[in-house]
This record gives C-alpha cells, structure tokens and sequence, in this order.
C-alpha cells in the first residue's frame, strides 16, 4: 500500500488443511514478541497508576474532593496482626494525647508535694547582708534589698544579677514591684523611698518627707499607691504618678512592716509596740488593732483571698489573724528565735516563714501544721517570697547569699 508495509499473511485456512510444524525461530519470535507485551501492559499500568496520583493531588489543591479506593485495600483483622506489629496500644482517633509529667520546677508548693521541695541554687554575689527579696509580677526577676546601700535585680532563670540600683546612701530596707512590673520601689535608712524603672534602672524619683529610717514599703493592687513606713511612727501613702503625698498615718511606734489587703481597701501596719493595726486606705482611719505578739512585729502579709493576715514577730511566732474582724485564728510555733519575714504561696495553702534561726518554715495555712524546715544559711534567714506561679520559693539572708527551692520529682 501507500505505506509501504507488507500485506497481511494468509490465513492458514486459505492454504493447505494439513498442519505444518512450526519452525523454531518462529515460534521463539511469538515468545519474545508475547514478553514485550506483557512488559509494554506493566508499564501503562503504572503510568496509568501515577497519572490518578498526580490527578486526586491536583483535585485537592482545587478544593474538590476525589476517593479512590484500590481494590486491595482493607483493613486487616485484629487475629491477622502480627504481634511484631503491635507496640504501644494506640490511641482512638478522638482520644488526646497523654499530659506529659510535670517537669522539675514545674510544680505548685503545695502541702502534698512538700517533701519534694530541693534546694536547687545558691546566689552569691552581695557582700553584706540581705534585708528583703521579692519576685516581679511575672516571675522572671527577683529583687533583693541589701545592706550595701543598694538593690540588685537577678534573672531568675539563671540566677544572673542584670541590674545594680544604686543610689540610696544607707542600708536599703525593703523592696517592692509595682503590679504592672514595670517599676521598682525601694525604702531605706536615708530616710527616703526611691522609685525605678525596671527596664533601665534608671531613677524615676526620690520620695522626701520621713525623718527616720523607712523600714517598709508597699504598692497597692491597682499600682496607684505607695505606701511607706518609718521609724519616725507614721506611715506615708504617696500617689504613684507623680509622687504626691496623699495622708500620713500616725502610729504609736517604730513602724515595721505594710502590707495592702488584695482589694486594696484595707492597709495592715506592723510596729514596735507588738502591734498590727489595719487602717482604712483613703479615710486615714485606724479600725482594727491586733493584740498577742509579746515582740517587735517584723512583717505582715494577707493571704491571696484576704481572708488571713500573717504577722511575724521578734518573739519567735507567726500569728494568723481573721481579717475581717482581727480575731486570732493559729499560734506557729517553732522557730528558735525571732521570725523576720512571712509569704503566702499564690494560692493560699502554705505560708513561709524566715527567722534569726537561719532556717525557713512551711506552715500550712488551714490548721497551722507545720509542714517543712529548710536549712542551709550561715546566718539569719531575713526574707522570703513565693514566686507569681507558686512554683519556686526563694530567701535571703544575713550570709549574703539568697537560696532557691523548687519541687523536684
């Protein structure tokens, strides 16, 4: 034809009825050509395979939707799993994954896992003594009032000191953050009250008006207030803004400790005199006044929910007290001299307390047990404070150093 192919072979039945043998090289020719066959189908076959592939992935980008199912597929039979295939027992489809453990450092202070609290840093650095410590809102610093007429702020993740307040010319008392973490106020035996900025370290302002030491120091919840006691028997309360004094507070002595209630409507004094009075924030009114200690009253702090005052004192107790109308709740007894500093953990269930002894006391709140001695300090224990999460405590001391616990499986 046209095409130059040769014509189509006769059918056998057009030639001679009798079978003819066919020749060898024939017949190896129909095997080879029955392979590539074969060979040819395999290969459509899995391009035709790879083309569906390509097709259901273009299919989905476009936001339809193709099944395809091959026709070997099924689900094998619990009996036909082999046991080399079974591992963990999986999880349903809807079942989430497993909580993994608490970590180290992780876990809340609570009086279940006491025993666990360890030890897990010394900080060095200062070289006189600590008066007071107190974390930052979220957790992240730590601040330290100290004898060398100075504050130092320390990383608490690695306990690397990162900012050196100096300023104050005499030992520097107390220490407190503003609510919002972005100031530091600090009280001292220069008689005056100094307000930081957190981020520099840089002084904002100088508070002037005591006329003996400032023993204490105290922001109210909403960061409006700074309220600051002396050894001049009163207690100053300051508008934050700006530095403006709102009241003075006389007392009948040496004023030793200030803590705002959480609503801050109530502000609780400590003084010399073996007496805490709470005082009406805004009225300049003493309304309640609390009786027991037989010492100084070293520092006072209400429980997260303000239904509890604590109260330390040189006669070697913490008294609970009820806030709502200052009658005695518990007696903790069992330091070996006076105590200088209490804390609630954030959710009220366990109260430190620091004393002259060198050590620091667990109590729990609701009856007063004690829960826990922590040793280690050359020197009395001066202060102690729950970090915001309640996951680590920390004290200072005398010895220059500041210890850390946290619960440890």
């Amino acid at each position: 034809g046209a095409s130059g192919s040769a014509p189509p072979a006769p059918h056998p039945a057009d030639r001679n009825s009798r079978p003819r043998p066919v020749p060898v090289g024939v017949l190896g020719g129909m095997v080879v050509g029955v392979v590539l066959v074969l060979l040819m189908m395999s290969v459509m076959g899995q391009q035709r395979d790879s083309a569906v592939t390509l097709d259901s992935t273009a299919t989905a980008a476009t936001g339809t939707t193709a099944t395809l199912e091959p026709a070997t597929s099924r689900t094998p039979s619990p009996e036909e799993i082999a046991p080399s295939d079974v591992g963990e027992t999986p999880l349903e489809p809807d079942q989430p994954e497993p909580a993994p453990p608490p970590q180290p450092g992780t876990a809340a202070i609570a009086p279940a896992n006491i025993s666990q609290l360890t030890s897990i840093a010394t900080w060095e650095g200062h070289w006189d003594g600590i008066n007071q410590v107190r974390f930052s809102p979220d957790g992240h610093f730590l601040a330290t009032a100290t004898d060398e007429d100075l504050v130092r702020v320390w990383r608490v993740s690695d306990g690397m000191p990162i900012l050196t307040l100096e300023g104050h010319r005499d030992d520097v008392t107390s220490v407190v953050f503003a609510p919002d973490g972005r100031t530091l106020v600090s009280g001292a035996d220069d008689e005056t009250v100094r307000v930081w900025l957190v981020e520099s370290g840089s002084l904002v302002r100088t508070l002037e008006g005591h006329e003996d030491d400032v023993t204490s120091v105290a922001f109210s919840p909403d960061g409006l207030l700074i309220a600051s006691g002396s050894n001049d028997n009163t207690v100053r309360v300051w508008r934050a803004q700006d530095g403006l004094v709102l009241d003075v507070l006389g007392i009948g002595d040496d004023v030793t400790a200030l803590d705002f209630s959480p609503d801050g409507k109530a502000l609780a004094i400590g003084s010399n005199d073996n007496l805490v009075r709470m005082w009406q924030v805004g009225g300049g009114q003493s309304f309640q006044t609390m009786e027991g200690h037989s010492g100084d009253v070293t520092d006072v702090a209400f429980s997260p929910d303000g239904q509890v005052l604590a109260s330390s004192s040189a006669d070697g107790t913490v008294r609970l007290w009820r806030a709502s109308d200052g009658a005695p709740v518990a007696v903790l007894s069992g330091h070996r001299d006076g105590v200088s500093g209490v804390a609630f953990s954030p959710d009220g269930q366990v109260l430190a307390s620091a004393a002259n002894d060198s050590t620091v006391r667990l109590w729990q709140v609701s009856d007063g047990t004690p829960l826990r001695m922590l040793e280690g300090f050359r020197d009395d224990a001066t202060g102690v404070d729950f970090s915001p999460d309640g996951t680590t405590l920390a004290a200072g001391s005398d010895d220059m150093t500041v210890r850390v616990w946290q619960v440890m499986p």
